[in-house]
């Protein structure tokens, strides 16, 4: 219990600091890019950690990418959102900068926790 708290809380740390820290001043475009590094941050995780896959498991992966995908194209909406501001730019979203960060986020939260489990099956 205590190594799965540890590794949320580092790609939390990752995910969220780098966001801020790194990237842009709009608070929208911080919310997109930390989310979207959230979201595949977290199917990837499970995706290391399934030994052997079974076809709801990979549908519910996918049907977890096409809600959030839904989802963004629906809050990018500002009628659709029930307010003057939409909550994410989705003009933004499908440019090359936005999926570059996306995956800086996403390589730092996820490959350390990958190399050290590597190591310790390769050590064990």
């Amino acid at each position: 219990f205590l190594v799965w708290t540890w590794k949320a809380v580092y790609q939390g740390c990752v995910i969220m600091l780098g966001g801020i820290v790194l990237f842009e001043q709009r608070f929208v475009h911080v919310v997109g890019i930390t989310f979207t590094a959230l979201i595949l941050t977290e199917l990837l995780m499970v995706a290391v950690e399934v030994k052997r896959w079974h076809p709801l498991m990979l549908l519910a992966q996918l049907l977890t990418l096409l809600v959030y995908l839904a989802c963004i194209v629906a809050l990018s909406s500002p009628d659709f959102a029930g307010g003057t501001m939409a909550i994410f730019d989705l003009r933004f979203m499908l440019s090359v900068p936005f999926a570059f960060r996306v995956t800086i986020l996403t390589a730092a939260s996820t490959l350390p926790i990958w190399c050290g489990k590597a190591c310790s099956h390769y050590c064990s």
